[in-house]
Formats: structure tokens, C-alpha cells, sequence
């Protein structure tokens, strides 16, 4: 099996649907493990780069223009949709990738789980084949009253035949005004393949808008 990185180099369709499926489309990417509360909602437009490392070479392959929202069902419960569109970095062809799913607070404010599924679509990618399930551990560090180090670790889990499964960290801040309903969201994130060589990687920032 080649490695990953060569794979990301086939080019068309088949690649950007493989970057649509590591980057961070459906989630939790720009999250914590903070829930917004019954009744209350969370809106967080953000930008990434996506690219790959492995076999000596970087390469930034996509930009990602997306935005996410989230609204309390429970005290201990949200719900999110997220959208992404990915746009090849020397432009031509991008593809849209939408997610959706419950967050559930484990331990309020410090441990929550996301359980998100998504799928691709746009150009030549097959929608039927881009689905994937992608439980996530969320964690939130406080740092200080206002900032706070989020780190979180998931498996991407594809419904396609011949489809491999994958694993992928991100870790980011949040930084945040004295209320708490306007966070800055720095963040990086890495994807790979246990056994191969190679890694997606991606870098972004979110801006979360938080109501009442």
C-alpha cells in the first residue's frame, strides 16, 4: 500500500475527497468541552489551511471556509451542524462537506463527547461513499479565567468498501472575553493512518458567537 502523502498526490476527485474526509468538515475542530446550555446557541464561522507532510515533503493542499453551529438541548447535551467548503490551494475544483451530531458533557466543563457523522459532496465525489463517523474525546484545560488549551482525540470511521480508518488529535485555545460569547479559536490538527507514513495536517482560526 503506498503512503499516505503519495496518496494525497494522485490528484483529482479521489484526493480532494480523501483531504474533504481528513480535514476538519464534520467536526470537532473549533470545539471544547464547554456545552452552551439549554436554550442557548453557539456560532463559530471559521478558515484552515490543509496540507500533508511525509516522505520529506509539505505540501498545503486546501483551504477550508466553513462555519459550525451548536444548540443546547440538555445541560448536559448540544447539538451541531457544520458545513465546510474545500478549495483546492492552486485552485480549480472544491468540493462542499457537511456534519452533524451530539456533544455530550461526561465531566461539565472538562470532558465531553462528540459523536459526529458527515459526508462530502460537489464535483465528482460520490456523497454515498464520502459518509463517515467520527467519535471524539474533547477536553478543556483552563489556563486562566479566560484562556483556555483544548485538546481533543477521535477515530474517523468510513461507511465505503475498501475505505481505510483513521486517527487524528487536535489542539487548540480559547480565548475568551469575560462572558464567554465571544471566543477566539486558534487551532491545529493532525490525521494519520496507524502503520503509514505521512500525516494530514491542518491550521486554523474559528470566532465563536455564543447567546445569551
Amino acid at each position: 500500500m503506498r503512503p499516505l502523502w503519495r496518496t494525497m498526490r494522485t490528484g483529482g476527485a479521489s484526493s480532494l475527497l480523501l483531504a474533504a474526509v481528513f480535514a476538519q468538515a464534520c467536526a470537532p475542530m473549533f470545539s471544547d468541552a464547554r456545552l452552551v446550555g439549554p436554550g442557548k446557541a453557539e456560532v463559530t464561522p471559521n478558515v484552515s489551511a490543509v496540507g500533508f507532510s511525509g516522505g520529506g515533503e509539505t505540501e498545503h493542499v486546501l483551504n477550508q471556509f466553513g462555519v459550525q453551529a451548536v444548540v443546547g438541548v440538555h445541560r448536559r447535551a448540544d447539538v451541531g451542524v457544520g458545513y465546510a467548503r474545500l478549495q483546492a490551494a492552486e485552485g480549480g475544483d472544491g468540493i462542499n462537506a457537511v456534519g452533524f451530531g451530539p456533544r455530550l458533557a461526561l465531566v461539565p466543563n472538562r470532558i465531553a463527547l462528540a459523536l459526529p457523522f458527515g459526508f462530502a459532496f460537489g464535483g465528482e465525489v460520490e456523497a454515498t461513499r464520502s459518509w463517515q463517523w467520527q467519535p471524539a474525546v474533547l477536553f478543556t484545560v483552563p489556563l486562566t479565567d479566560r484562556i483556555d488549551f483544548n485538546p481533543s482525540a477521535r477515530v474517523l470511521i468510513p461507511f465505503c468498501d475498501g475505505c481505510d480508518t483513521m486517527v487524528g488529535a487536535n489542539a487548540g485555545f480559547g480565548i475568551s472575553a469575560a462572558t464567554r460569547r465571544l471566543t477566539f479559536r486558534p487551532e491545529f490538527g493532525l490525521i494519520f493512518k496507524p502503520g503509514e507514513s505521512g500525516v494530514v495536517w491542518s491550521f486554523g482560526f474559528g470566532v465563536s458567537f455564543r447567546g445569551r
